[in-house]
């Protein structure tokens, strides 16, 4: 397919920008999401089990994939690939465990090696390096941690 569109752009007066995005959190987005369950888990005093988490992740705040996806949509003039992806690309269980060390003293994450999601991404697989090559003087994204600390800080999650 995304062959297939590249083709059809370069033959005609079509723009094509292919943008993918990266696991994209906000304040309203956790209820069917792996964080708000996390998060949920925990404040019930809920155990939970997950695998071993050591797939690389980059989370975005929805407020600045908004703002990347407009930027490219109104400046850009000819075809690139996109990943919006915020650059903290990190292991899930360190998301993970930063999360549960914000919400509890205790620890309600048990990872589990015996447990196989089947998840096999690496790290260049969140390559945003035509984004920040573009853009990247007119981007600035925020930090997960200190969104995490604000958004559970202000109950967003209960």
């Amino acid at each position: 397919c995304y062959k297939n569109l590249i083709k059809e752009s370069i033959n005609s007066d079509v723009k094509l920008i292919w943008a993918r995005l990266s696991n994209v959190y906000s304040s309203n987005s956790f209820q069917k999401n792996l964080l708000g369950l996390i998060i949920k888990s925990i404040k019930n005093n809920k155990p939970i089990s997950v695998s071993e988490c050591k797939h690389p992740y980059d989370f975005i705040f929805l407020d600045d994939a908004v703002k990347a996806l407009a930027l490219i949509l109104l400046k850009s003039n000819s075809f690139n690939n996109y990943t919006i992806a915020s650059n903290e690309k990190i292991q899930l269980c360190d998301y993970l465990s930063y999360v549960n060390d914000l919400t509890s003293p205790d620890s309600f994450i048990q990872f589990n090696a015996s447990l196989n999601d089947g998840v096999c991404w690496d790290f260049n697989m969140f390559d945003n390096s035509n984004l920040w090559e573009d853009y990247g003087n007119e981007l600035k994204f925020s930090n997960f941690k200190k969104v995490m600390h604000k958004l559970l800080a202000k109950k967003a999650y209960n």
